[in-house]
């Protein structure tokens, strides 16, 4: 039987932050679960630390990119390998928050039976964390649908674009993979193309008011922000012309 849930977890060179992050996943009370590394040729191999952890009990599948993907078709190379009816991203370097975060949101998904579950985040920096979440991850709303999620998504600036944060459904993402993949952006701005495919999309959304997410806190040099700053540019260019090559008003969806 495939695993209720899905975690999926992209890797470069945050080999050393692992353990860390498998623990915290160990410790939470969802049972019925996979986690899918994907491996983008870091430096350093995962191999040793996913035998520990699956030695350990930890349902672990290692992916392996042949060739650098980037955080993008990483992230999309997880969802292909995954088996989950449902789907949560997690970044190497974060933690999800309390040890029963997951089976909550999880159980609220299937009761609700949504798209996509959405919860904000808290960051954390030199071990500490703060207490007010990210604004910009925060839900959109409470219980939206149809073209009611993308128009909320657009009048709330795009917030709330980050991959992980969110539980979203293997049929939804299936059906984003298509222009998901044809995208041209393959990292710094690469969750808000996948995001604004998945609220594009999406019939059903519901925000939760509970916290789930901890982002390790990190300055962005100037070349990165320069990259951003450019692949934002890509981004909202293409996603224009998909929102109206599938008849529909970029402001609202419909």
């Amino acid at each position: 039987m495939p695993p209720t849930l899905s975690i999926i977890i992209t890797n470069y060179n945050y080999t050393d932050k692992l353990p860390g992050l498998f623990a915290n996943i160990m410790a939470q009370t969802i049972s019925d679960y996979e986690v899918v590394l994907v491996d983008d040729c870091s430096d350093t191999s995962p191999d040793a630390v996913v035998d520990e952890w699956r030695n350990k009990g930890l349902p672990i599948v290692l992916s392996k990119n042949k060739t650098r993907q980037y955080t993008k078709d990483s992230r999309l190379n997880g969802i292909e390998v995954s088996r989950g009816e449902l789907i949560t991203f997690i970044d190497a370097d974060d933690l999800f928050y309390k040890t029963r975060v997951l089976e909550y949101h999880v159980n609220m998904a299937q009761e609700l039976g949504v798209e996509i579950l959405h919860f904000s985040a808290l960051h954390y920096e030199n071990g500490k964390i703060s207490k007010n979440p990210f604004i910009w991850t925060q839900p959109i709303g409470e219980h939206l649908t149809g073209k009611d999620i993308f128009k909320k998504y657009v009048v709330n600036r795009l917030n709330g674009h980050t991959v992980w944060g969110k539980i979203v459904t293997r049929d939804l993402w299936l059906r984003c993979m298509e222009p998901a993949r044809a995208s041209a952006v393959r990292r710094y701005c690469e969750d808000l193309a996948l995001c604004s495919f998945l609220f594009f999309h999406a019939k059903s959304y519901y925000g939760s008011n509970r916290l789930g997410y901890e982002r390790e806190w990190v300055d962005r040099v100037a070349q990165k922000s320069f990259g951003r700053y450019m692949t934002y540019y890509t981004q909202m260019t293409e996603f224009i012309t998909y929102v109206r090559a599938n008849g529909a008003d970029v402001l609202t969806g419909n």
